[in-house]
C-alpha cells in the first residue's frame, strides 16, 4: 500500500516518456498538468549514435498537481482510504535508437518530487502532509529488459503521528526469459 500509487506518479512519467517515444517529432510539445502548470519537452533531438539514429527527448514538470484516491500506507492508520494532492517538479529523459542493428533499443528516466496532502475519507482520523520522491528507470534492448523503480514518504499527521515509507520495485527478463521480480515495501512509524 502507497500514499501515491506508483502507477499514478510513475506512471505518468512513463505514459508520457511512451507517448513521446511514439510520436517522434520535431516540434517542441507542451503537456497541461491539472492545476494549469506545464510539463515542457525539449523537440527530439537526432544524434548520430554510431549510425543507429539515436533519438532523445526531454521533460521537465513545475508545479505540475496530480489528485489520486488511495490508502494511508502505514502508522497507526494504515489502510485508511484517502484522498492524496500532490505537487511537485519532476524531469523525465528518453532515447532510443531508431536504426540500425539496435533500432528499438530505447532507455527511460524520470524523477518526481514535491509535497502533499492526505486527506483521509474517514474525517475523524488525522490529515497526512508531507514530502515525496519516486523514481524509475526502463532499459531495453531486443534481448533484454529491466524496468526499476523507489518511493519514499515523510509524513506527518494532523495529530503528531508520523512515518516514513520507502519502496523499491524491480522486474528483469533476461534473453533467455528468465524473469526476476521484487517488491520490497518498508514502513517505519
Amino acid at each position: 500500500m502507497r500514499i501515491l500509487k506508483r502507477g499514478a506518479l510513475g506512471g505518468a512519467l512513463l505514459a508520457l516518456a511512451i507517448a513521446a517515444l511514439l510520436s517522434v517529432g520535431g516540434a517542441s510539445t507542451a503537456f497541461a498538468a491539472s492545476g494549469g502548470s506545464a510539463q515542457d519537452c525539449t523537440p527530439w533531438t537526432a544524434g548520430s549514435g554510431a549510425g543507429a539514429g539515436a533519438m532523445h527527448i526531454q521533460c521537465t514538470y513545475h508545479n505540475a498537481v496530480e489528485v489520486v484516491d488511495d490508502v494511508i500506507p502505514c502508522g497507526p492508520y494504515a489502510g485508511a482510504p484517502a484522498t492524496i494532492t500532490i505537487t511537485y517538479n519532476g524531469q523525465m529523459h528518453a532515447t532510443q535508437l531508431t536504426a540500425g542493428k539496435g533500432a528499438g533499443t530505447f532507455w527511460v528516466t524520470g524523477t518526481q518530487t514535491g509535497d502533499f496532502s492526505a486527506i483521509p475519507t474517514d474525517t475523524t482520523l488525522p490529515t497526512y502532509s508531507g514530502h515525496t520522491t519516486s523514481w524509475f528507470g526502463d532499459n531495453n534492448n531486443l534481448q533484454n529488459g529491466s524496468e526499476t523503480s523507489t518511493f519514499t514518504v515523510h509524513a506527518t499527521g494532523s495529530d503528531g503521528s508520523s512515518f516514513t515509507f520507502h519502496e523499491v520495485a524491480h522486474y528483469s527478463v533476461s534473453a533467455s526469459g528468465i524473469t526476476t521480480s521484487f517488491d520490497k515495501p518498508v514502513c517505519s512509524a
